[in-house]
C-alpha cells in the first residue's frame, strides 16, 4: 500500500531531517551536543497530572526565566544550531504566560518552536489566529491514551478537549500539529493500539511522539522489554499510519523498522535556571551564573548522552524527561523535532 503524505507533512520531515544533516555538519560540533533545547518559561499549570516533573507547590505560582535570560538562551541555541527549541511548563498555553511566549517565537522567525500544551486552555479564535501567523511554530498536544486513560492519568483533563485543540488548531493554524504521548504500565498498549493512533490521526494529528513516562523517583515506569514491546507495535502500524510516528531517542519509526541508534538529545532548562539532560536526573548548573556554551562543555553532561545502541528487537529507552505539556516530543524536530529531542 503506499502511504499518502499531504505536502505540509512532508516539508515538515525534510525540514526535520535537514535541520539534523547541518548539525554534523557544523565544524566541530560535538555528538554530544543537544538536538533539541527545551525552555520551561513558567511553573505555573492549572492540572494535576500522574508523576508531574513540576513540583505541586510551584505549578500553583508563576515562577518564570526572566526575557533577558530567555533571549540568550534563543541566542546560544541559534548559534549552535539545534534542530527546534521547544516552549513547555507549567502549561505554555496559560493567559499568564502565552502571549510572552508567542512573542518570543514571532521575534525569532529563523528558530524552528515548538509549544507542548495539555490543550486544556481553551483555543479561543484569537489565540488561533495568533498561532496561524507563525509560520516557524508547531503545536504538540499531550495524551494519555483514549478518554478514561486520559482522564485518569490527568484527572483535570479531556480526551475530548485535548482532540478539540487539535482541530481546531488545524482547521485555522498554518503550522504542523501532532500528539505526545507518555508509555506507562499501566496505557501502553492501549496507546500503541490502532484505534488510539487513529483517533488522534482523525483528530488532525500529523506527527505522533512517544517517550517512556519518567517516574518521581527518577526511574523510567516503563521497563526495557515492554517499550520494545511498545516500539514494535508502532513499527507494525507505522508502513500504513497517515501520521509520523517518532519514538525517543531513536527517531522516527517507518516501515516496520524502529532505529537502532541515539538521533535525539534533549537539553532541559527549567523555570529556575537549572540545566538538565534527564529533568528528573542530577542538574549541571544553572544559565543564571554560567552561559550555555560553557554548560554544554562539561564532560559529565556531555557523557550523560551515551546511551547505547539499541540491539536487536529490545532498544532501551534513554533516560528523557517527560510530565506537564512536553511529553514526548521530546522528539520532533521541526514541528518541531519531538515529542515530543
Amino acid at each position: 500500500m503506499v502511504r499518502e503524505l499531504d505536502a505540509g507533512v512532508l516539508r515538515f520531515h525534510l525540514e526535520y531531517e535537514l535541520r539534523l544533516w547541518l548539525r554534523r555538519r557544523v565544524a566541530g560540533l560535538h555528538t554530544e551536543h543537544p538536538t533539541a533545547l527545551y525552555l520551561e518559561t513558567s511553573s505555573y499549570c492549572e492540572g494535576a497530572c500522574a508523576d508531574c516533573y513540576v513540583p505541586a507547590v510551584d505549578r500553583r505560582r508563576h515562577l518564570e526565566l526572566d526575557a533577558d535570560t530567555l533571549e540568550r538562551l534563543i541566542a546560544d541555541a541559534e548559534r549552535l544550531p539545534l534542530a527546534f527549541v521547544c516552549l513547555v511548563g507549567g502549561e505554555p498555553l496559560d493567559g499568564s504566560v502565552a502571549e510572552r511566549n508567542l512573542r518570543l517565537v514571532r521575534e525569532h522567525p529563523r528558530t524552528r518552536f515548538l509549544i507542548c500544551t495539555s490543550g486544556e486552555p481553551q483555543i479561543g479564535r484569537d489565540l488561533v489566529r495568533e498561532l496561524g501567523t507563525l509560520c516557524n511554530l508547531s503545536l504538540l498536544v499531550s495524551f494519555e491514551g483514549l478518554a478514561e486513560t486520559h482522564r485518569r492519568i490527568r484527572p483535570r483533563g479531556s480526551f475530548e478537549r485535548a482532540c478539540a485543540a487539535v482541530h481546531t488548531y488545524r482547521r485555522q493554524g498554518r503550522g504542523m500539529c501532532g500528539a505526545s504521548i507518555t508509555l506507562r504500565t499501566d496505557n501502553w498498549r492501549e496507546a500503541t493500539s490502532r484505534a488510539f493512533v487513529e483517533s488522534l490521526t482523525a483528530a488532525g494529528c500529523h506527527f505522533l511522539s512517544y517517550a517512556p513516562c519518567e517516574t518521581r523517583d527518577g526511574r523510567q515506569a516503563l521497563d526495557p522489554e515492554r517499550y520494545a514491546h511498545a516500539l514494535a507495535r508502532l513499527a507494525a502500524l507505522s508502513a500504513s499510519a497517515t501520521a509520523l510516528i517518532f519514538c525517543h531517542p531513536f527517531g522516527q519509526i517507518l516501515g516496520g523498522k524502529v532505529p537502532t541508534v541515539q538521533r535525539l538529545r534533549s537539553l532541559t532548562v527549567d523555570y529556575a535556571g537549572n540545566v538538565y539532560t534527564a529533568r528528573r536526573g542530577p542538574s549541571f548548573g544553572n544559565v543564571h551564573r554560567t552561559d550555555l556554551s560553557t554548560l554544554l562543555a562539561r564532560p559529565d553532561l556531555r557523557a550523560s548522552y551515551g546511551v547505547p545502541e539499541a540491539t536487536g528487537a529490545a532498544p532501551a529507552p534513554a533516560s528523557r524527561h517527560q510530565g506537564g505539556d512536553r511529553g514526548g516530543l521530546r522528539g520532533v524536530a521541526a514541528a518541531s523535532d519531538g515529542s515530543c529531542g
